[in-house]
């Protein structure tokens, strides 16, 4: 691996090379926002934004030659480019990742707002997008096929805003890992387990959830992507709080794999325990309490 971060790290043509080839291979996407991302944060944004754009030209190209479309790379740029590079910048500056999932957080929440405010009923206009996107790519679709697509995506759309905040997270993660094998081993995960959003966040995030509960209509809408929002963020900083006593406590790491596997087998639950530990947290700071009994 590291044979192949050297590579990549060795000019920008090279980083360009391989951030446009990995957005050709759908599976290997996130890997053109990583590199992206390792670009900022090794060597500033303006080394970012030259990746950015060189692998987004190339990209885009390549989508015209194959399917006449250069919309997958205007997707890529505005989903993965821009918020990889910006959360980088973020993390340059700041040495925190508790800084990036705040800023992260608050870029979604202020995204989820203007969409509701701007457009009167978003899930149809997503609905609608996706309609006409698959007009022009097959001629059109069959209305009952399309009705029934539609009652899944109704579900998925809404929680567009919180995938690629938490996409953008792990994008973030990843390209600081990798810088951190390069320059500063065991960086990454010293970072990663002292990650706290803070009280003030967790403030505004908890009168922002009662306002969702309370106050917002129920079903789809702005109060329930908000209350994911909120629930995604605090859940991520309750995935470091358990790396973190885990390690303070020198854990066995079957902890750790019992986290991870509570995740993907009982997701909704481990989500939400997650989250409730992550929000305590940031009022009690469980880490440096239990590094005062040692």
């Amino acid at each position: 691996m590291g044979g192949f971060l050297r590579f990549v790290t060795r000019s920008r043509y090279h980083a360009t090379a391989i951030s446009a080839l990995s957005l050709l291979l759908p599976p290997f996407s996130f890997i053109g926002g990583a590199v992206i991302g390792l670009a900022t944060l090794r060597y500033g944004v303006a080394e970012g934004l030259t990746v950015l754009a060189g692998s987004s030209v190339v990209f885009a190209a390549a989508m015209w030659a194959l399917a006449g479309s250069i919309a997958p790379a205007a997707v890529f740029v505005v989903v993965t480019g821009v918020p990889s590079l910006a959360l980088c910048a973020v993390l340059r500056a700041t040495a925190s990742q508790g800084s990036v999932l705040v800023a992260a957080t608050s870029a979604a929440g202020a995204a989820i707002a203007v969409l509701y405010l701007s457009v009167p009923d978003p899930v149809e206009w997503w609905l609608d997008v996706f309609e006409a996107f698959l007009a022009t790519r097959s001629g059109g679709i069959e209305p009952r096929a399309f009705e029934q697509l539609s009652e899944l995506l109704r579900a998925v759309v809404t929680g567009l805003p919180v995938a690629v905040m938490v996409t953008s997270i792990c994008i973030v993660f990843l390209a600081r890992w990798a810088h951190a094998a390069l320059d500063n081993p065991g960086g990454f995960g010293r970072e990663f387990r002292a990650l706290r959003v803070g009280r003030r966040f967790a403030a505004v995030a908890g009168v922002a959830a009662i306002l969702a509960l309370f106050a917002a209509p129920p079903g789809f809408g702005a109060g329930h992507d908000l209350l994911m929002l909120i629930v995604a963020a605090c859940a991520i900083q309750g995935v470091a709080l358990v790396h973190g006593l885990v390690a303070q406590r020198r854990g066995a790491r079957a902890w750790i794999v019992a986290m991870y596997a509570s995740l993907l087998l009982v997701t909704p639950a481990a989500v939400l325990a997650l989250s409730v530990a992550g929000f305590s947290d940031a009022w009690l700071d469980y880490r440096a309490r239990f590094a005062r009994t040692q």
